[in-house]
């Protein structure tokens, strides 16, 4: 007896503007601080988990809109300074307002990446 393998829509899907415009909304409306400065990292800079993980509070001057970023995919951990959005140096300092005085680790960003 053969069985028939059903052939799947393999076409790879993407989310929209309007999903990420929906989903930060939601992050920002009833999510933790935290978790919108975590995806907004992420998204705005296209940063992996690992990198995202090296971010310390020394690797960001929130006067000046910049943040330090390391990144591992050319095979060296090169850190350059990126300009942030002001709403990015927003969701960081509302984060860090929060978090500083609570986290063991203060030496990096999101000390549970590492």
């Amino acid at each position: 007896m053969q069985y028939e393998i059903p052939v799947r829509d393999r076409k790879i899907k993407y989310h929209t503007q309007k999903d990420l415009d929906r989903f930060f909304m939601m992050l920002y409306t009833t999510g933790p601080p935290r978790d919108y400065a975590l995806f907004s990292l992420m998204v705005y800079f296209g940063l992996r988990t690992s990198e995202v993980g090296l971010i310390g509070f020394d690797h960001i001057d929130l006067n000046r809109h910049r943040i330090w970023i390391t990144r591992l995919k050319s095979g060296s951990a090169l850190s350059i300074p990126y300009p942030a959005r002001p709403d990015l140096s927003e969701s960081l300092k509302a984060y860090l307002d929060l978090s500083c005085t609570k986290l063991f680790d203060c030496f990096v960003l999101f000390p549970f990446l590492n």
